[in-house]
Parts: C-alpha cells; sequence; structure tokens
C-alpha cells in the first residue's frame, strides 16, 4: 500500500525531473608556461535553480624541463574550496598527475565553481586539464 499527499496535493517531482539541463566546463592546453594562479573557467548556480555536482576532474604534465622547478597545478574550487587539486613538483619530461570525483553533491543558487591552473616554476611548460558537469535544475 502506497502513501498518498494529504488533501489532494500531488507528490514534488525528483530533483532530476524539474528541468534539468547538463552544464560542463573544461580547459585542456598543452604548453602552457609558468604562471600565477589562474581561473580559466567558471560557472555560477543560477538563481531558483539548484545543481548537482557529477563529476570533476584535474590533471597535470610537465612537458619541458624548468629552469628552476616549482609547483604546477589543476584545481576545481567549489565555494570557495579546493574539492580536487591535481599537482607536481617533478622536473622530468612526464611528470604529473591526474585526478577525478564523481557524483560528489548538490551546489545551490549562487554557489560558484571554478576551474584554475597554476605554475610557480621558472621557465619550462605543462599541460593541463581541469573541467567538471553538473545538472542544473529548478530549486
Amino acid at each position: 500500500m502506497g502513501f498518498a499527499p494529504k488533501g489532494g496535493a500531488t507528490a514534488r517531482k525528483e530533483w532530476y525531473d524539474r528541468n534539468p539541463i547538463i552544464r560542463s566546463m573544461d580547459f585542456t592546453s598543452v604548453g602552457v608556461a609558468p604562471h600565477g594562479d589562474t581561473i580559466r573557467a567558471s560557472w555560477t548556480v543560477a538563481t531558483g535553480k539548484k545543481a548537482f555536482i557529477v563529476s570533476v576532474h584535474a590533471g597535470v604534465t610537465r612537458q619541458t624541463a624548468a629552469t628552476t622547478a616549482g609547483i604546477f597545478r589543476a584545481y576545481v574550487k567549489v565555494v570557495g574550496v579546493r574539492a580536487l587539486d591535481a599537482l607536481e613538483s617533478g622536473n622530468t619530461v612526464g611528470d604529473g598527475g591526474f585526478g577525478g570525483v564523481g557524483y560528489s553533491g548538490f551546489a545551490m543558487a549562487g554557489d560558484v565553481i571554478e576551474l584554475h591552473t597554476a605554475d610557480s616554476s621558472t621557465g619550462g611548460t605543462c599541460a593541463y586539464s581541469v573541467g567538471g558537469s553538473v545538472v542544473e535544475f529548478d530549486a
């Protein structure tokens, strides 16, 4: 026997049935010279919406050796907090790291998701891949 809402009201639809829209962002680049912390993409959950974070990923690879090696990284920030960080400090071509997280939570209206890269080395180049996807829906 099932349960019916009181007063003849209809049950609220599940989040995935409330006008869902898949949104994704990605930054991929090779041959990138050293640089300070840089926001490569950002997205803000719209007013009257919520978002289910489907996945985020971040990866870095040293492409050419640096004169002086520093930390190079790609990371995803969710509401001001690093949710995923791929970082490396090696100076051998091919050094790097990659990480990914799936089904990681909800974001509310006004919450911001950002993709970042940084490299504190002197000289050399790196390849970066950082991104994510969400399902935005009516709150």
